[in-house]
């Protein structure tokens, strides 16, 4: 929903019906950085720590985006960014989070050879059941030290919420990407957006 969102408003501030705009995508709701967190998956780069039987977020990410590109018959293929949320299942290795990001971050500007690749990191609702305060610190250190790394807030209320006190609503979410899309915007050369 939150991609959706973000790539709607693009198209109604600058694009045209010309306008190629190819996203590679990998959700999945619940997950950890850590090889031994939470959840379905694991975004560690340190395959080899992952448990048997757990995939590998990061290698698929990594997997659809080759594909992308070897699909796209030479054209130029340059990714304009990471839009990132995520945290709520390293509540458990907070102290880890800040090296976890930073290695995840290495690793996808390497292997889409962008260096500079903009990182977009949302924040969490601190009412979240789930929400850890070391985990939202890391990220605000990573946006310090890391020119090309932003973050972007939430509103930290009760109605932006679903009612498992975890999830964002309709309204958190959207509230999110309209966030997200002006930090863009704000820093459109960055993002490599036409604005």
């Amino acid at each position: 929903l939150m991609l959706l969102k973000l790539l709607i408003d693009y198209k109604k501030t600058n694009g045209t019906s010309t306008d190629k705009i190819y996203t590679v995508k990998r959700a999945e709701g619940g997950t950890s950085i850590a090889a031994l967190g939470e959840g379905s998956g694991r975004w560690t780069p340190e395959f080899e720590k992952i448990p048997s039987g757990i995939p590998s977020l990061l290698k698929q990410l990594e997997t659809r985006y080759r594909t992308a590109k070897a699909s796209s018959n030479g054209a130029f293929f340059t990714p304009n960014g990471l839009i990132w949320h995520q945290g709520e299942g390293d509540r458990n290795f907070s102290a880890d989070y800040y090296l976890n990001m930073k290695f995840v971050i290495w690793y996808v500007r390497g292997f889409t050879n962008t260096p500079e690749l903009p990182i977009m990191i949302g924040g969490i609702n601190s009412l979240s059941t789930q929400y850890n305060f070391d985990v939202e610190q890391s990220k605000l250190r990573l946006v310090a030290e890391d020119s090309f790394v932003f973050y972007a807030p939430v509103t930290n209320i009760q109605s932006n919420l679903k009612s498992d006190g975890v999830h964002f609503n309709y309204a958190g979410g959207n509230e999110l990407a309209t966030t997200m899309f002006n930090i863009m915007v704000a820093n459109s050369k960055i993002f490599g957006l036409t604005v």
